[in-house]
């Protein structure tokens, strides 16, 4: 599973209306960002605690977009998502 016993809300933090303000995002964007993050990040190797790469998020996911096929919606999904719920 995802991380053994670590709750799905530690690893990603579900997309609230604080966590768009704060992120100044459209939370349907932060919401399809949350589920690449589960589905397709987590499909290969296990999904850490966003807050774990707080400073490293655009680094990693310029780096993996193209492995996971990501389209230039979904690259820009994620990183939105990972940065706002890494804050």
């Amino acid at each position: 599973m995802l991380a053994g016993c670590v709750g799905i809300e530690a690893l990603a933090p579900p997309v609230t209306p604080m966590l768009a303000a704060r992120a100044r995002a459209d939370s349907s964007t932060l919401a399809a960002g949350r589920r690449i993050y589960l589905t397709k990040c987590a499909s290969c190797h296990a999904a850490d605690p966003v807050a774990d790469y707080a400073d490293e998020w655009p680094h990693i996911i310029r780096k993996m977009a193209p492995k996971s096929k990501l389209s230039p919606a979904e690259e820009h999904a994620v990183l939105a998502y990972v940065l706002a719920a890494s804050r």
